[in-house]
């Protein structure tokens, strides 16, 4: 799974290549303010998923923290 920082570094690969793309085909001629409000609701929404992501990454990792305590005091009670 990605950490939060290659999860970044995706969305930022993404929006480039989505930019490229754009000018590629020449579509810098249809902007308008609408286009505007889509990239910047977009980008919003990029950084809640990201948050998310952070949360889901943290939540792992607490989980695995548990799992590795949980064993060491099974083997400690079973040696």
């Amino acid at each position: 799974m990605m950490d939060a920082a290659k999860w970044t570094a995706a969305a930022n690969d993404a929006t480039v290549e989505n930019q490229t793309t754009k000018q590629s085909l020449n579509l810098s001629t249809l902007a308008s303010d609408d286009n505007g409000n889509r990239k910047s609701r977009d980008s919003a929404e990029l950084e809640a998923l990201r948050q998310i992501y952070e949360q889901i990454c943290a939540i792992r990792n607490n989980h695995a923290d548990i799992v590795a305590e949980n064993a060491a005091k099974r083997a400690a009670v079973c040696n």
